[in-house]
């Protein structure tokens, strides 16, 4: 963690938006952290909880699905455009 830069809960969901293109909100991202499913915090700074940005994007890549044959035939071409950016890393 030494010289890590550190993301706050609301920094998380914009890295998460941008990098990835997954549309969380905050809400989500606080439903998860209840439930266990979100990162835990890497460290705790007054009433903010700061998360390592890889741990945030893993935590986001394990939110997606495979979709469905009935799903891909809906979502063509679009959903492969998604998914090759998901899976480049490029997030």
């Amino acid at each position: 963690m030494d010289g890590e830069r550190l993301f706050t809960t609301r920094e998380s969901v914009e890295l998460i938006n941008q990098q990835l293109g997954i549309p969380i909100t905050r809400s989500r991202f606080h439903k998860d952290s209840m439930n266990g499913i979100a990162p835990r915090p890497a460290a705790v700074f007054g009433r903010n909880y700061l998360y390592q940005r890889e741990v945030v994007l893993e935590y986001a890549k394990s939110l997606l699905k495979q979709p469905t044959p009935a799903e891909w035939e809906l979502l063509g071409e679009a959903a492969n455009r998604v998914l090759e950016k998901v899976n480049s890393g490029m997030g």
